[in-house]
């Protein structure tokens, strides 16, 4: 049976970003609480990955006193964001020559994927990827 068509994740699947987590709370500690080790509990680095950028910003502006405000601690951090799927964030070991072995075999390959779709648009461009995918 011939492989007609993929659907991938982006993050930890095909771009190795999973630790842009330790790297936010690595620059909110320095920049806020002047510790660069500054960790949010589990319970909440657990929570903060599960709600809306908003509410997990506006959590974490509460309880750990980061930012003037959860809106704009909310900015901050899609700036960021945004600056780390441009600049940053790299290919898994083994995702370029994949990707191009089903686009020679004629795989038609999307992304399904949690994060923005802005986001996924910022990582493809920066990986070279782009050209892989009909849609996010």
């Amino acid at each position: 049976m011939k492989i007609k068509a993929a659907i991938f994740d982006l993050d930890g699947t095909l771009v190795d970003s999973l630790m842009f987590w330790d790297m936010l709370w690595a620059e909110l500690g320095k920049k806020y609480l002047k510790n660069e080790s500054f960790r949010p509990t589990e319970a909440d680095d657990k929570a903060v990955r599960t709600l809306t950028m908003r509410d997990a910003m506006e959590l974490i502006h509460q309880k750990y006193g980061i930012g003037s405000d959860g809106m704009a601690l909310t900015d901050e951090v899609n700036r960021m964001i945004s600056d780390f799927y441009t600049y940053k964030v790299g290919l898994k070991k083994g995702t370029l020559e994949f990707l191009e072995r089903l686009h020679k075999d004629g795989v038609r390959m999307v992304i399904a994927s949690a994060t923005a779709p802005e986001y996924v648009e910022l990582a493809l461009t920066n990986c070279k990827i782009k050209q892989y995918f009909e849609k996010i």
